[in-house]
């Protein structure tokens, strides 16, 4: 089945990201999931029998759960989330750098061992 990522929120001190996505058919789901690669707008996932796609490519993505989707839950999950690039994806530093369990940060600020390299 063909996914449309329509947002994206990380959550830094579980190390784990959500993902709000909507079928070709209208379903709306939010994907609770972790891995080495972050479910961005405007991403195409595809699931299949032989494993999980993004743009056609594979990707090492493991579904933690999906929820249906409501706006309150969405809201819920983004208030607790305390990931400043939830709200501001373009920062040039992190103030949660220090609790941060990603390896990389999903927004693309640099990190040297969970501390802000700036």
């Amino acid at each position: 089945m063909e996914w449309d990522i329509d947002a994206m929120l990380a959550s830094p001190c579980t190390g784990t990201a959500f993902a709000s996505a909507t079928s070709s058919k209208g379903l709306r789901l939010i994907i609770w999931y972790k891995g080495s690669w972050f479910l961005r707008p405007e991403n195409k996932l595809i699931t299949s029998h032989v494993g999980l796609f993004v743009n056609d490519k594979p990707r090492d993505i493991n579904i933690i759960h999906c929820f249906p989707y409501s706006d309150a839950l969405w809201e819920s999950l983004k208030s607790n989330a305390q990931c400043p690039g939830n709200g501001e994806p373009r920062l040039d530093n992190c103030r949660q750098a220090q609790n941060c369990l990603f390896k990389l940060c999903p927004y693309g600020i640099p990190i040297d061992n969970g501390r802000n390299t700036q």
